[in-house]
């Protein structure tokens, strides 16, 4: 033993004496929950940093003695990619002068664990240009062939995101510096919720902040005043993949209020919230769609609020279609007990 220990590398930390061939095949096993664990830690704050923000998996050589520790790279794991916490999808159609500021508002968030996914929708002006200007790894531009239109466009973005979070963002509005952070800590510490936006201000085409539109927070709140009108800001949420997923995404039979009938649909199955805080800035100007098309959106939304009343109507009638139908059940077990009992007392 003692010679093998000593013509061998060892991993050797107090008690602990494991070949390193050995440790190697250990890792592969460990790892998924390694990422997990570092990762949660991180996020509430216990660890300032974690290796597996790197491109490929790395493990610790020496026990942690301080933050500066040696590590190498096993190149047996050197697939295992990370996938990054949140995705940011925008939709890009013809936004040219405001598409920086849109840009620079999510790269200089104080969270970096993300990926950018930028559809451009079939722009016709210098957007795609300004996009590829940027050097940024975490920007991912798709481009469509032909202009697809909104929803489309994010429902392409739904398919081809990895994070485990999705983050929208309008390719005219600005996102405020902690925005990511706050609402990525928000869906970590709260697991039955899947959506989170926030307050949000109001700006002009300067960037001129106008006034605080302050939202409902909780969810009992939300719930009850979601059947009449759309509390969210589309540009300022964030929402959990596997709920979205798992509502459909977006219907693509609105062009418009898209969002109004995607939170109605999650709102069955999971907890909606906003935080209090101003995360975003929406940009309203006279050419903007919210100002332009505004009748054909108060169209869409009333359209959707009759279908969410129907699909509920529906489930009502459901449930009362199966209690009856228990109710009958019990009865014919009833009478068959009854007869039962009467053709033995004859």
């Amino acid at each position: 033993m003692a010679e093998e220990k000593k013509n061998s590398k060892f991993y050797d930390k107090g008690q602990c004496n494991i070949p390193l061939h050995n440790l190697k095949q250990y890792v592969g096993q460990a790892i998924d929950s390694a990422i997990f664990y570092a990762k949660a830690l991180k996020e509430v704050g216990i660890i300032k940093h974690y290796l597996v923000n790197w491109p490929y998996v790395y493990y610790r050589k020496q026990c942690i003695k301080s933050e500066t520790v040696s590590e190498f790279l096993i190149p047996e794991l050197s697939f295992m990619k990370v996938n990054p916490k949140v995705t940011v999808l925008m939709s890009v159609y013809n936004c040219e002068r405001y598409l920086r500021e849109a840009i620079d508002s999510i790269l200089n968030q104080t969270f970096k664990d993300f990926e950018f996914l930028i559809i451009d929708d079939g722009s016709t002006d210098s957007s795609a240009d300004i996009i590829r200007s940027y050097t940024d790894p975490r920007i991912r531009l798709v481009q469509n062939e032909k202009n697809i239109g909104l929803t489309r466009s994010l429902n392409k973005g739904l398919k081809l995101a990895k994070g485990q979070y999705i983050a929208r963002q309008d390719a005219d509005d600005i996102s405020l510096p902690e925005r990511l952070e706050k609402q990525t800590a928000f869906l970590f510490k709260n697991l039955g919720y899947g959506v989170v936006g926030s307050s949000y201000y109001h700006i002009d085409g300067s960037g001129k902040r106008g006034p605080l539109i302050q939202v409902l927070t909780k969810n009992t709140e939300i719930q009850k005043e979601l059947k009449k009108k759309n509390l969210f800001g589309h540009g300022s949420v964030m929402m959990r993949r596997d709920a979205v997923l798992e509502a459909g995404g977006y219907d693509e039979r609105y062009k418009y209020a898209q969002d109004y009938d995607l939170w109605l649909r999650i709102a069955k199955a999971y907890r909606l919230a906003n935080i209090e805080q101003p995360l975003y800035c929406w940009r309203v100007t006279p050419f903007c769609i919210s100002e332009r098309k505004k009748a054909e959106q108060k169209h869409y939304a009333n359209l959707i609020i009759l279908r969410a009343d129907i699909r509920e109507r529906k489930i009502l009638f459901d449930l009362r279609r199966l209690v009856l139908k228990l109710k009958e059940y019990w009865i014919r077990r009833k009478l068959e007990l009854i007869e039962k009992t009467d053709r033995k007392s004859v």
